[in-house]
């Protein structure tokens, strides 16, 4: 891109690169001087090779460098995903325990409608009050069933982490 007074202002390469090799575009400016077109040739024999030098190298950054980083990761990962489960169980039993607790207090909270001064306030307060009993009682039976076994699973593949042998990642050139 030139200004008016013809001095060069930014310029972009006329080459794009894939794997080892670089390929030329077809560079083309309208007669408006205002529309650059780029096309890509991705004819082989037009294509030249990139140097070494240029190669764009990709480092595993996120590798552990040693036995011991990769046992903490391990360990951190064990942590997060009992921690995700038991909360996630918590919540979901506690619904499901509170909808069970809500249908059970209905039973006797309808027999209070023989007393007419109470009216609804009967089933809906035995709903209430069957939910508040029931719900953690679920929840807790749910988080104790299911993340018994997700601790469980979680521990084998922790052990398996930290057990086996450790392979540092490949250093780059």
């Amino acid at each position: 891109m030139v200004d008016d007074s013809g001095r060069v202002v930014a310029s972009i390469p006329t080459f794009f690169r894939v794997d080892d090799l670089q390929h030329p575009f077809s560079v083309a400016v309208d007669e408006s001087a205002r529309v650059l077109r780029l096309v890509p040739n991705m004819d082989p024999s037009a294509a030249t090779p990139v140097p070494v030098s240029e190669r764009i190298t990709l480092d595993d950054v996120a590798a552990p460098q040693d036995k011991q980083e990769r046992d903490d990761r391990a360990l951190d990962d064990f942590q997060q995903q009992l921690g995700i489960t038991s909360a996630i169980t918590a919540i979901v039993a506690a619904i499901i325990g509170g909808a069970i607790g809500c249908a059970i207090g209905i039973i006797p909270g309808t027999a209070a409608l023989v007393i007419p001064f109470l009216g609804l306030a009967g089933p809906v307060a035995g709903c209430i009050g069957g939910a508040l009993i029931v719900a953690p009682v679920v929840a807790l039976a749910g988080t104790i069933v299911v993340g018994g076994g997700a601790l469980v699973v979680l521990g084998i593949q922790h052990l398996n982490t930290i057990n086996s042998p450790f392979v540092a990642p490949e250093p780059t050139a």
